[in-house]
């Protein structure tokens, strides 16, 4: 028996079947998770709980503060100690809102309000005079009252309008108490019908708390004898989508589906893995809007139950994989209202949305690493049944199937060694799918799918040496055409009669050993389409049995880059071009047409191209991916969460029947479903979640009144997004009614920005657009205060402030006229009592008995005392010298007048001896002030003049200094008879002095004396 099985296994190489293996997928991911962490802005990667308020913003408690998230960024709230209004405790258990949109909050160290239109949290850290301590669960019933659950220490409820609480213990003292302290977490909710809440206990069952009664029904008090109350662990309780309360019975291990409203266990779920693992103790529990469930067990590990097929499957956790989910473990999970499913977990946020996966990887190379050889898979053919024939440079056949995730590999027998280059195999069908060609550089085989053996076709390896290799293959009908280089081109076999015929190519390089065709298609008339290197483009004509080359009238330099054409359902090739782009050649026009990353290509790096049954364009580049809609000419762009270890690699894609698309990427293969992707999503809705300026951060809400800004507030920055990832699936659009006259293209930014906007007020404006499908305005109203001088009463005012000013200005220059012609008058009237004064003080200087005098008291000098009349002399010339070089000036110094008045002084002693007394008292500060020339030796004249001289009654001059005036008292001894006097030399200094001084001349006469007071100037 072990010879014969020895002789056939040595049969079996003979005929080439070197191994034919089977392979069963392990566990692979169902799902594609992408993850939100710490790095994408979230506060702390362990996560408690999820809520969505009613305006839309998806709010996250986590170990280490509470985050408000968009869409596309996330606020962060966290506690300062230093701030009474900053939220109560980091810690943050359970979410709900009240009937006004305020955010109630269960945290570590008691209960939290944040009031949405402040912005500041409300604390609540003691019930009825006791600490609170963590608060794991809290909910906002109909009546708007606020119920939450310490840790161990039972069941609380805030009166919000009453501003009372009530504290419920586990009462052993009467059956209708709460039986137990121990409410479990994410283990409360309110009756859906009924004017009660739930409870899940980790000790004693469920609970219910009759709000019209004030008892709890449990299994110890079970009036109505429902069947759901016993003493078992239950946790995990909800609401599913029909209105049923959902928990586990983690003793029974047991989902359990409750209806409320006709008050029967509606179903009971077990759940159990092919294996016979239990998730049981359940942490946290989902059931989406297709009744599945998402399970995360105690024992950390993640379940899903399929409705349809009611098959529970572990998730597994792989922490290599980028896509499995970020832990084994969860604690809270939503379902996002475009169906994703989101799970917190201790290590981010995990999503996946299996309503809209529009692709699967099959990971080939985990089945067989050997695919991931070379350049791995490179041709991928479809089978009658719906498996898939692949091929790799590493001379293996394989054949998958995709349902089962199972994998045959047949070792070709061929001889030569690897294929080094791209390409190749190829792979083909024959009319009847019986045989499948394969075509290796120098060789073709035939596989034989019934006996599972490949051999060569009579002649092949001749023929394939004339075209120096096979670089291209296709199966047409019954033809199987094969392509290399040199002038020999192509040969046609007649599969039916095994005939072989040779057709020329019509190569134009003048090196033809260099020329090779690349690619081979049929379009929908079934002609034949060529790519050859490096002439371009190439067409088989029936009618003449022969190649036509084809010349476009735009020829491009980067035809010598093509790759892989295809041809879409309009007859258009459309060619990956490395490095380039995408480039589209129309028959129709003999043009091509080039897109690259500047229209919105994903990247210029494109590899592999095909079109969908939509009309669409696949393009893919590595892991990045764009499709392409030529009707809008816009691209969606998106990567791959797939990394092949070196970039040694090529993308390839192919079309199935069903309309789905397969790209290589090695050793993996991605199997897009346009279907899903084309297909149209009910609008969302564009979230307004901030408005940003230099120095605060102001969260917006739905209904908010108009946000109002100072004058210094002009420059600012509105933050929006629709609640859903990935962004850059929309394209946003936004203006400023009242300031921008069109609509702004955003593309994926989520944020607008303005510099020094002008008082008034504008409503702020965003729509998003995805898949063709436009989204409902969402609005903001702002206001700008004006500055003052913009505003209409600081205008008027201005206004009149000017007409003032005219007519202010209008006096002004009449009254200046006045005062000039007044001026005028006065400088005329000084003029003629300068000349006036100066005309008397000759007068009095010239007066002959003055002159008389002092001649008489010089000749008398000139006999007795000649040097005395010397001195006596030079005084009265000085006296006279100074009246003529000051008669032409207004002022001078009250020094220079006291020094000329001291020469006067001297010649009048001269003349009365001891009958004249002078005493001068000037202060040394005022000899830099001024007064009129010659007003001293006036009044002292004026006193000689007017009184009575003798020894006996001397006459006593005073000169002092009072109050800013120079003072010149006189003892009062008036003569009977005056001589030459004409009264008019007081008169003439009070008129002189009212021309160059505001304060007058005062001149007073009293019973002993006569002073005159003159203003210093």
């Amino acid at each position: 028996m072990t010879v014969r099985l020895r002789t056939f296994f040595m049969l079996l190489v003979a005929g080439g079947l070197i191994s034919s293996c089977l392979w069963a997928q392990p566990a692979r991911l169902p799902f594609e998770f992408n993850h939100i962490q710490e790095q994408q802005g979230l506060s702390f990667n362990q996560i408690n709980c999820f809520f969505q308020d009613r305006d839309g913003y998806f709010w996250v408690g986590t170990m280490n503060g509470l985050n408000r998230f968009d869409g596309n960024s996330f606020t962060v709230f966290k506690h300062n100690p230093a701030d009474s209004n900053s939220i109560g405790h980091n810690s943050v258990y359970s979410i709900c809102q009240d009937r006004e949109g305020h955010i109630w909050l269960g945290t570590g160290k008691g209960i939290s309000q944040f009031n949405h239109e402040s912005g500041r949290f409300i604390n609540f850290k003691r019930v009825n005079g006791q600490l609170l301590e963590e608060c794991v669960n809290i909910l906002c019933d109909r009546t708007g009252d606020i119920w939450f659950s310490q840790r161990g220490r039972g069941l609380c409820r805030y009166q919000v309008t009453a501003k009372r609480f009530a504290d419920f213990k586990a009462d052993t003292s009467r059956a209708w108490g709460l039986a137990s302290n121990y409410i479990s977490r994410v283990g409360l909710v309110e009756d859906p019908h009924r004017n009660g809440i739930w409870m899940t206990t980790l000790d004693r069952g469920i609970h219910y708390y009759d709000k019209a009664t004030g008892r709890f029904h449990n299994a110890r008090y079970n009036p109505d004898k429902l069947p759901i109350f016993n003493n078992h662990f239950t946790s995990s309780l909800g609401v599913d989508q029909q209105g049923r309360v959902m928990y586990a019975d983690n003793y029974d291990e047991r989902i359990v589906l409750f209806d409320t409203k006709n008050r029967t266990i509606a179903d009971t779920i077990g759940l159990r893995t092919p294996t016979g693992t239990s998730p049981f103790p359940i942490a946290a529990l989902l059931m989406d809007r297709s009744g599945n469930l998402w399970v995360s067990s105690r024992n950390r590990a993640i379940y899903y139950r399929d409705a349809r097929t009611h098959r529970t499957t572990e998730i597994a956790y792989n922490e290599d994989h980028k896509t499995s989910p970020a832990d084994k473990y969860f604690i809270a999970a939503w379902q996002h209202p475009d169906g994703s499913v989101w799970l917190g977990t201790t290590n981010g946020i995990s999503y996946t949305n299996p309503e809209k996966a529009f692709y699967r990887i099959h990971n080939i190379g985990a089945l067989f690493p050997g695919v991931n050889a070379n350049r791995g898979i490179n041709c991928i053919v479809e089978d009658e049944d719906g498996s898939w024939w692949l091929s790799t440079a590493s001379q293996e056949v394989m054949h998958y199937y995709p349902a089962t995730a199972q994998l045959k590999v047949y070792k070709i027998p061929s001889a030569q060694p690897d294929e080094g280059g791209f390409g190749h195999p190829v792979l083909g069908f024959s009319k009847d799918r019986r045989k499948l060609f394969v075509a290796m550089s120098t060789e073709l085989w035939v596989f034989d799918k019934k006996s599972l053996t490949f051999s060569q076709l009579p002649s092949a390896g001749t023929l394939i040496k004339r075209l120096n290799g096979v670089s291209a293959m296709l199966v047409q009908d019954d033809d199987l055409w094969l392509f290399g280089s040199r002038q020999l081109g192509s040969i046609r076999y007649h599969i039916p009669s095994s005939t072989w015929k040779e057709v020329p190519m019509p190569y134009k390089s003048k090196d033809q050993t260099k020329a090779f065709v690349r690619t081979v298609m049929t379009d929908t008339s079934n002609t034949l389409w060529l790519d050859v290197f490096p002439d371009g483009f190439a067409r088989f004509s029936s009618q003449e049995g022969k190649f036509l080359a084809v010349t476009p009238r735009n020829a491009i330099e980067y035809e010598e880059n093509f790759f892989f054409f295809k041809i879409d359902r309009h007859n258009q090739l459309w060619m990956p071009v490395n490095g380039y782009g995408l480039v589209r050649y129309d028959p129709r026009t003999n043009t091509y047409r080039l897109w690259t990353e500047h229209d919105g290509l994903g990247a210029n790096m494109v590899q592999a191209v095909c079109p969908d049954r939509y009309g669409k364009i696949w393009i893919s580049a590595y892991n990045k991916f764009s499709v392409f809609n030529p009707v809008n000419n816009q691209f969606r762009n998106f990567s791959i969460p797939v990394f092949p270890e070196g970039s040694y690699y090529e993308n390839y894609m192919f079309s199935l029947r069903n309309g789905n698309i397969l790209s290589t990427l090695k050793g993996y293969v991605v199997e897009f479903m346009p279907d899903r992707i084309n297909a149209k999503s009910p609008p969302a809705k564009v979230l307004i979640s901030s408005l940003v300026l230099p120095d605060t951060h102001r969260l917006v809400y739905a209904g908010m009144p108009t946000v109002d800004l100072d004058v210094d507030d002009r420059t600012f920055s509105i933050n929006y997004s629709v609640m859903t990832v990935p962004q850059r699936n929309y394209k946003y659009l936004y203006k400023l009614d009242g300031y921008d006259d069109k609509w702004i293209e955003a593309g994926s930014r989520t944020v607008a920005n303005y510099t020094r906007i002008p008082g008034g007020n504008y409503t702020f404006r965003v729509k998003a657009v995805a898949a063709e499908v436009e989204t409902p305005e969402t609005t903001l109203a702002v206001h700008v205060n004006t500055e003052f001088y913009n505003m209409f009463w600081f205008r008027a005012l201005l206004g009149l402030g000017l007409v003032g000013l005219i007519i202010l200005f209008y006096r002004y220059r009449t009254q200046q006229t006045k005062q000039v012609h007044h001026l005028q008058v006065q400088a005329t009237r000084l003029e003629r009592d300068k000349t006036a004064m100066q005309y008397q003080n000759l007068i009095n200087h010239l007066n002959p008995h003055f002159l008389f005098n002092s001649l008489t008291s010089l000749n008398s000098l000139i006999i007795t005392e000649p040097k005395q009349a010397s001195r006596f002399l030079q005084k009265l010339s000085a006296i006279y010298r100074y009246i003529l070089q000051n008669k032409e000036k207004e002022t001078v110094s009250l020094e220079h007048e006291l020094t000329f008045v001291n020469h006067y002084i001297d010649l009048q002693k001269s003349r009365f001896e001891e009958g004249l007394q002078i005493n001068i008292d000037v202060p040394e500060q005022y000899m830099s002030s001024h007064i009129v020339p010659v007003t001293l030796q006036n009044l002292f004249e004026n006193a000689i003049k007017h009184n009575i001289i003798d020894d006996e009654n001397p006459l006593v001059i005073r000169v002092y200094i009072d109050n800013e005036y120079l003072c010149v008292a006189n003892t009062l001894q008036k003569k009977h008879f005056v001589e030459t006097s004409n009264q008019q030399g007081l008169d003439s200094l009070k008129s002189l002095y009212s021309y160059l001084s505001d304060r007058p001349i005062s001149i007073a006469e009293e019973e002993d004396q006569f002073i005159v007071k003159l203003p210093l100037l």
